[in-house]
């Protein structure tokens, strides 16, 4: 099994970073091929989407000649699992995180008819953790949740219906008890991403 572990936070030794990291050992150690993608590291190669045929993009001249395009095609397609773990900025996902799920949309599935395409990949499930100095229930009842919303129907229209998101509030008020414990829940949450 092999899993894509996607962080999108621009510091590793963030609250984000430290969940992401400690997840990732954890599943190396059950014998899980972790496949790492910081999208901060490789910022300076990530292509912003533009639609095949837009401003007379195709193949040669489109997204398919950057090399961080084709790669995570590759890596994409070859997994069976997504662990993503982000912060929300104001209601939304990090920008890299939105330029990174677009690109996919270029290879990811194909569509006939209906509000959802067909996958053409492999992936069966997916485990996000998403973090806010907000509180989830001001996330929940004032800001609609609409980073994770996003999030959500992305996955849906790429074919993956499997999915878990644990959502921590109140950042800003975590001591190392409450941190704990929410690592102990995330580890417990990955070991069901690859069962």
């Amino acid at each position: 099994m092999r899993v894509l572990a996607i962080l999108a936070h621009p510091r590793k030794e963030s609250l984000s970073g430290h969940f992401f990291y400690k997840t990732v050992d954890h599943l190396k150690t059950k014998g899980i091929e972790v496949d790492v993608l910081d999208l901060y590291d490789r910022k300076d190669e990530i292509p912003f989407y533009v639609q095949a045929g837009a401003s007379g993009w195709d193949d040669q001249q489109g997204l398919a000649k950057y090399p961080f395009y084709l790669e995570t095609k590759e890596r994409f397609m070859a997994a069976d699992r997504i662990f993503m773990v982000y912060p929300l900025y104001w209601y939304a996902v990090p920008g890299i995180l939105k330029c990174w799920i677009d690109l996919i949309t270029n290879y990811a599935w194909n569509f006939e008819k209906g509000p959802y395409g067909i996958p053409l990949h492999k992936i069966k499930k997916a485990f996000v953790v998403n973090s806010a100095s907000m509180s989830n229930w001001f996330r929940w009842l004032r800001t609609r949740n609409s980073g994770t919303e996003m999030v959500k129907e992305s996955f849906k229209f790429f074919g993956i219906h499997d999915y878990y998101f644990y959502e921590i509030g109140n950042t800003g008020k975590l001591n190392q008890e409450k941190i704990d414990r929410h690592l102990q829940k995330i580890i417990k949450n990955a070991d069901w991403l690859v069962s």
